[in-house]
């Protein structure tokens, strides 16, 4: 899955493989940063910023909603994508945008289902309280478009 979405942001932003894993890998150490709550905590910053239907999208059946590098910066800060640029060597205006694109998709694997928000968990489930019939690891990846 994730190499994936790493060759179609290659291809996209003009990375080369090494910064679009990096990236990936830079991604992925947020949604896990202990300090900013861990995967709860990513979710509830795009909930703080008023992305919460969002942030569901990605978690739960049906498609992912894309996010605009202007949100994502929101989200994360300025801070965070002018460190990401400047450890992979690129504009941060780059690493807004291709990591905007890549997120949507790569949250599927990144967000364990426990992490979750209650209403998020819930919501991915049939009335029975069973995992619903169709699995968001089983649908195709695609990097979200501009």
């Amino acid at each position: 899955m994730f190499g994936q979405i790493l060759e179609q942001v290659s291809r996209r932003f003009g990375l080369d493989p090494d910064q679009a894993k990096r990236l990936m890998g830079l991604l992925v150490a947020q949604v896990f940063n202990p300090k900013h709550g861990g995967p709860a905590g990513f979710i509830q910053s795009f909930r703080n910023q008023g992305l919460g239907d969002l942030i569901d999208s990605w978690l739960g059946p049906g498609p992912n909603q894309p996010i605009t590098p202007a949100q994502l910066e929101g989200v994360l800060g300025s801070d965070t994508l002018s460190s990401f640029g400047n450890r992979l060597g690129l504009p941060a205006a780059t690493v807004g945008t291709a990591a905007a694109a890549m997120l949507p998709a790569a949250s599927v694997g990144c967000v364990p289902p426990r992490s979750r928000p209650r209403g998020v968990w819930s919501r991915s489930r049939s009335a029975g309280g069973q995992p619903a019939a169709r699995s968001r690891r089983s649908r195709s990846v695609q990097v979200a478009r501009e």
